[in-house]
């Protein structure tokens, strides 16, 4: 269908972050990326080329940003500066397009300090538990992006498709979410292995780059950690979060207080939930 479709995957945090007050090792990222039609086909063409090219001389499946980053499982034994070259190509596929992308970044510290009762909490519903961050976070998205669809219907071809890498359900599967069932056919979500598609790897580039920018700036950095660093400092990103702007020669400025500053700058923006709930 010459539909728009919105391919979402999720990330968590990395390392030591102890420290931060604003975050904690629970913290998860869900992150939507919103295409119409021809920037489907011609992403996916990209993409799908890229790993021909790669899998010329290593057997890698997919791209698999966290393995990427690490150097692990497929990716063991890729140069670096291949491991590099391959996120470059992501950050410049992602300027082609600039394609709106949506993100909920929340933990434990985001329900409490956004007003989360523990009735609340108790709320079980089209399989999301609200007790659980991540369920949370992925609900908020769907419902940010019914929002953002609604809001810009002129430039959306209805119905929606909404694609999920597999994770809370097996692939080839749906969901059933009552608040979508004016964007999505039926209200259904679809559960798909990233394997089979390349956007979903896309969207865990976008995923994994979100929250490995908040990990790298609360830690000390190596120097891949660094490049990784410049590199995505180049997405023109077109996203409802709050960016920090910071130029590579600033790199060394970045610091837990300076992060914490940020992240609480962003919980005072969220919106309230009535306590009394």
């Amino acid at each position: 269908m010459n539909n728009t479709s919105i391919f979402i995957d999720d990330t968590g945090l990395s390392g030591n972050i102890s420290n931060s007050s604003s975050i904690s090792q629970n913290s998860v990222t869900w992150s939507a990326l919103i295409l119409n039609y021809e920037e489907k086909k011609e992403i996916e063409s990209l993409i799908r080329k890229t790993l021909g090219i790669i899998q010329r001389e290593y057997s890698v499946t997919e791209f698999h940003f966290k393995d990427i980053y690490g150097g692990r499982k497929e990716f063991k034994g890729l140069p670096t500066e291949l491991r590099l070259l391959i996120i470059s190509l992501f950050v410049e596929i992602y300027n082609k397009y600039v394609p709106k992308i949506i993100a909920v970044s929340i933990n434990e510290n985001t329900l409490t300090n956004s007003g989360f009762s523990d009735k609340i909490k108790r709320i079980k519903m089209d399989g999301f538990n609200y007790n659980k961050p991540k369920d949370v976070a992925l609900h908020l998205l769907l419902l940010n992006c019914k929002e953002y669809i609604e809001s810009n219907s002129k430039d959306f071809q209805l119905p929606v498709e909404i694609f999920i890498d597999n994770g809370r359900q097996k692939p080839n599967t749906k969901q059933k979410v009552t608040d979508l069932s004016e964007i999505c056919t039926n209200g259904e979500i679809e559960y798909l292995s990233s394997v089979s598609s390349p956007l979903l790897q896309f969207a865990d580039f976008i995923a994994f780059s979100l929250n490995r920018i908040q990990t790298n700036s609360i830690k000390q950095r190596t120097e891949f950690d660094d490049e990784f660093m410049r590199i995505v400092g180049r997405i023109k990103w077109n996203t409802n979060l709050p960016l920090m702007q910071v130029k590579a020669s600033n790199m060394d400025s970045l610091n837990l207080d300076f992060y914490d500053k940020y992240m609480n700058n962003i919980l005072d923006s969220m919106p309230k939930i009535d306590k009394k709930q």
